[in-house]
């Protein structure tokens, strides 16, 4: 970053400063140099490099403008010299002149002072003018600020429709897709289920008739099973009878009167029994056998009524498959593509919209390249004008001053003439006369000198030496806002070297830190501000009585690690 050169001249309207004049011309130069960490080198967000490019060009653009400004300033600076050495030329011829013809001043005021009154308006209507111009290159920058705003929110507002647009567009075509692979699923699902639902039947039909033939088995093997165990009871009652028979045989003789009797009685009972026997169990078995058929019919009632279940389901949800699904989903489908249709027609009005205000665009860019080169045109012309009217207004502030010079020699010498001749003798009036001289001397233009001051800054990092306040006797600190984090500067170490003189340092204290936008101003022991000094953002320097002055000035900032951060160098320059 350079300042710009600025060329400060005492007032020549000023009533209080007939005596004097003095031109002083200060040029200050200030840089900044940022080092990069290689680390953070080649990681940068890609999407920051169109916006490093720009800021670069347009700091490009920005240096060669002021070298372009430097050029002129110096040509400036070359003619004003050359004015200067003019002007001391005719000092010189105007001095031989006020010797000679020094009563005509009256005369010259007399003549020149209506052109110079003129002259004067003329300027003062010249810098109303320039004022005047630069308040519409304002205005006029200011409507092309907020035309491109409003062209990059329409740019803004289009392109989020678009993108908008083409998203539900996707969106719908996806949905789509979706609904397509949702059919061809349902449909390979339904044939599927049809195909499950065939070999299910057969499958069905084959257990149905083995489950009939594995009952006949059962109840032949159950009627076996009945005769067997009545086969079972008829040999066990005749086993008993025999048994029965055989232990009566070993018995004594029985009484015949009483056996046939009592046998009768007895073989009646066990017919009787038996006839029971057999009854119960043939009751039984009735019962067994009609408890199974029934088991038998109420089963085949069953898998009559689940077939016939499921043959209307099936009959069912093929109807809902072959007549309502697809029906719907064919329903579905003719909506999606009607949508699809509305949408795409949608999609082209947006990009006819898009190309109709991207050529309005570009035709109001061009109509404002074509004002904004007039303005600049306009401008230059107008600069041009001012760089004119601002050598005419040195060159009459010069002539200004050296008219000011001439009537003051001319009331000095009046009054000298005065004084000499209330004087009462010669070596009073002599006196007099060598006490005034140096005065004069000390009030002519001719002997007063004019520096300018260069001044020269760098840095390395957000730190930097803004100046050096030579009145106040303190040096300014300064952190940029650029940086979003707190910064220590314990133990740092500032500088200063003033010609040959001893070189003056100063140390910070261990635990101080600067904040992002702070400023800091570090105060002699002679400063005129020590005694008020309070403030977190003022540090005195209690061991330095003053920072001094010099032709050649040099401040540097010096960190813990010895290592050179900013520095500053102010050098007079002799014109």
């Amino acid at each position: 970053m350079y300042r710009s050169i600025q060329d400060n001249a005492q007032n020549p309207d000023n009533s209080d400063n007939l005596n004097t004049t003095k031109i002083r011309r200060t040029i200050i130069e200030r840089g900044t140099r940022t080092v990069m960490n290689d680390r953070d080198h080649g990681n940068a967000p890609s999407t920051n490099i169109s916006a490093i490019t720009a800021r670069t060009r347009q700091h490009e653009d920005e240096k060669h403008e002021l070298r372009e400004l430097n050029m002129k300033f110096t040509i400036y600076l070359d003619h004003v010299q050359h004015l200067e050495n003019y002007n001391g030329q005719l000092l010189a011829e105007l001095e031989t002149l006020k010797q000679e013809w020094g009563n005509d001043t009256s005369q010259l005021h007399e003549t020149y002072g209506p052109d110079l009154k003129s002259l004067r308006n003329e300027i003062g209507n010249c810098l109303r003018d320039q004022v005047y111009q630069e308040l519409l290159l304002k205005q006029y920058e200011y409507d092309m600020w907020q035309t491109q705003q409003r062209i990059d929110a329409l740019d803004d507002n289009t392109s989020s429709r678009l993108k908008a647009t083409q998203q539900e567009l996707n969106q719908s075509i996806d949905a789509l897709e979706q609904i397509k692979n949702q059919y061809d699923r349902y449909s390979a699902d339904l044939v599927k289920q049809r195909t499950n639902v065939d070999n299910l039947s057969n499958q069905l039909n084959g257990l149905t008739t083995e489950l009939v033939n594995h009952r006949l088995e059962r109840i032949m093997i159950e009627n076996e099973i009945q005769t067997l165990q009545e086969q079972a009871a008829f040999e066990d009652s005749a086993y008993q009878v025999q048994r029965e028979e055989i232990l009566l045989l070993g018995k004594p003789a029985l009484d015949t009167s009483k056996f046939y009797h009592t046998e009768l009685i007895r073989a009646i009972s066990d017919i009787r029994n038996d006839f029971q026997d057999l009854a119960i169990t043939q009751a039984k078995n009735l019962e067994e056998y009609y408890r199974i058929k029934m088991e038998q019919i109420q089963e085949i009632a069953q898998e009559n009524e689940r077939k016939r279940f499921l043959a209307i389901e099936k009959d069912t949800i093929q109807q809902s498959l072959n007549s309502n699904s697809l029906i719907e989903i064919e329903d579905v489908y003719k909506e999606l593509k009607i949508e699809n249709n509305l949408l795409q027609k949608e999609f082209d009005d947006l990009l006819d919209d898009l190309t109709r205000i991207q050529n309005e665009n570009i035709r109001e860019q061009q109509k404002l390249d074509i004002h904004l080169n007039q303005l600049r045109e306009d401008i230059a012309n107008k600069q041009t004008n001012t760089e004119t009217i601002l050598d005419n207004n040195v060159s009459l502030r010069f002539e200004l001053s050296t008219y000011r010079s001439l009537l003051n020699s001319e009331e000095q010498r009046l009054h000298r003439l005065k004084q000499e001749k209330q004087s009462k003798t010669s070596s009073t009036s002599s006196s007099t006369v060598k006490h005034k001289n140096p005065d004069n001397v000390n009030q002519n233009p001719n002997n007063n000198t004019t520096q300018k001051l260069s001044t020269q800054t760098s840095a390395t990092g957000s730190i930097l030496i803004d100046s050096v306040d030579l009145i106040n006797d303190c040096i300014i600190i300064k952190c940029e806002k650029s940086t979003s984090n707190e910064q220590s500067l314990g133990n740092w170490i500032i500088r200063r070297q003033n010609d040959r003189q001893p070189v003056i340092v100063y140390r910070f204290p261990s635990s101080f830190i600067i904040k992002p936008g702070q400023i800091i101003r570090i105060l002699s022991k002679r400063s005129p501000q020590s005694a008020t000094s309070s403030d977190r953002d003022v540090l005195v320097a209690d061991q330095i009585n003053t920072w001094g002055s010099g032709q050649v000035m040099l401040t540097s900032l010096i960190d813990n690690y010895n290592e050179e951060r900013a520095t500053i160098k102010h050098t007079f320059l002799p014109t």
